[in-house]
């Protein structure tokens, strides 16, 4: 398993593939005030992604991963809307 929750964050660890983007989905769907942190995500399978994309959440904390924080985090940080201040 690649990610974890902790209070209110979901934290995406290593190799998210496919086989986490249904399980990702379930933990989004109970919890609509989780957040997610990219810190430790090495790779984010094209499906975990569209899930990510599928419910966007504010980004608690940023992705290390060059690829990840230069293509994929601003999609994401675009679909969750602007930050509420």
């Amino acid at each position: 398993m690649s990610h974890t929750i902790a209070k209110d964050t979901l934290k995406l660890e290593g190799v998210c593939g496919v086989e986490e983007a249904e399980e990702i989905h379930e933990k989004l769907l109970e919890d609509p005030e989780l957040q997610l942190d990219l810190s430790a995500c090495e790779h984010l399978h094209a499906a975990s992604f569209q899930t990510l994309l599928a419910q966007p959440r504010p980004i608690k904390r940023g992705a290390r991963d060059a690829f990840i924080k230069r293509w994929l985090q601003p999609l994401l940080e675009e679909a969750a809307g602007p930050k509420k201040v």
